[in-house]
């Protein structure tokens, strides 16, 4: 998770296309990783920059794995799920 906190620390700097180059992959990895710490913590850095992403990258790429996550038996998993979906949904409007 500690990995995963720096990611969130140095997109701001990034630009979106960084942001699809170098930190999608790993996003998409911690979204199917099994212990669900790192799951919502995914969701949480998602949900926190979701102006960072790409839309198309995030519809074709990142939006299956939420979709996957929010029906996780785990609660915070699938409320953070559900609250990044929300956040690309309203930065769509």
């Amino acid at each position: 998770m500690c990995a995963l906190e720096t990611l969130s620390a140095v997109m701001p700097v990034l630009t979106t296309e960084n942001v699809t180059e170098m930190i999608v992959p790993t996003i998409v990895k911690a979204c199917k990783d099994r212990i669900p710490n790192v799951q919502f913590c995914v969701a949480r850095i998602i949900k926190l920059h979701v102006k960072k992403f790409d839309d198309d990258v995030f519809i074709s790429k990142i939006m299956p794995c939420l979709k996957d996550m929010a029906r996780e038996a785990d609660s915070d998993v699938a409320y953070f799920s559900h609250c990044a979906i929300q956040a690309f949904q309203d930065k769509s409007k």
